[in-house]
């Protein structure tokens, strides 16, 4: 058991530390150039601890997006056996492609290099998209691996079960919701996304869903709890930055659909 949790905690800590190391040379540097990015900054560690009244204020969108989790359970398995039976080359090789969009060690990296990249060619939306990526990214990356750890549930790889867990046992094998993957590729997406009003984008974390059920790493339940983990995380770091900087974006449900608008 000792070894199993040391071994866990190793793993999970270089993510951590690289990404912490990551952001405090990224803040620094920055608000060494631009003392506004500081600010705006400073105002979302401050409201990152009112995320639970985010999802409140948003009770229709949060509740929808709950319901819809748990309704996926009743499919899990259904979706692990129609992927298990369905494989290919090609779809081998689109996973392969698309897999590293949800990895700690490509994305944090990635988006930390583009707004460095922003600054250095006057690219102001580029960089300040990229700096909330970052953010976005590291704030609910330690969410999700908070919620691996608590509830502890099993991969379906190594089980046929959807509903076995096994709570604060650090292994890879019980690490399956939410996933990780999925709660990256859209927490470091999404600010792009809004930033650029291109919805498109959100196709790349969707693959990314795909390819996580597509290779069993996850359940149906993890992978859409992941996604509205990433989604909601970057939703809310945007919106702070972006009302900073005198712009606004929205979120509206009526029960049946989403819309999303901002402008520039």
């Amino acid at each position: 058991m000792k070894l199993n949790y040391n071994f866990g905690m190793k793993k999970y800590r270089k993510y951590i530390i690289m990404a912490a190391t990551l952001l405090f040379s990224t803040v620094k540097i920055t608000y060494a150039i631009d003392d506004s990015w500081y600010k705006a900054y400073d105002t979302t560690k401050k409201d990152v601890y009112s995320y639970p009244s985010f999802l409140w204020n948003k009770k229709a969108y949060t509740i929808g997006a709950l319901a819809v989790i748990g309704s996926s359970l009743l499919i899990d398995k259904s979706v692990k056996n129609f992927f298990i039976h369905n494989k290919n080359k090609t779809a081998n090789d689109i996973a392969n492609v698309v897999e590293p969009f949800g990895n700690y060690m490509v994305m944090i990296p990635l988006v930390s290099g583009m707004s460095f990249y922003g600054y250095f060619t006057n690219h102001k939306k580029l960089k300040d998209a990229s700096l909330t990526s970052l953010e976005s990214g590291l704030f609910a990356g330690v969410m999700a691996f908070g919620l691996k750890t608590i509830v502890g549930r099993e991969r379906p790889n190594y089980t046929n079960s959807n509903v076995h867990f096994k709570p604060f046992k650090i292994e890879e094998k019980y690490s399956s919701f939410p996933s990780g993957s999925a709660t990256i590729a859209w927490a470091t997406i999404t600010p792009y996304a809004v930033y650029y009003n291109k919805p498109i984008l959100y196709a790349i974390p969707v693959m990314v869903d795909v390819e996580r059920l597509y290779k069993n790493k996850h359940w149906t339940s993890d992978v859409l709890a992941g996604s509205f983990l990433g989604f909601s995380v970057g939703f809310l770091l945007s919106q702070n930055h972006l009302k900073l900087f005198g712009k606004d974006i929205s979120i509206q449900t009526d029960g049946r659909s989403v819309v999303l608008s901002t402008e520039f």
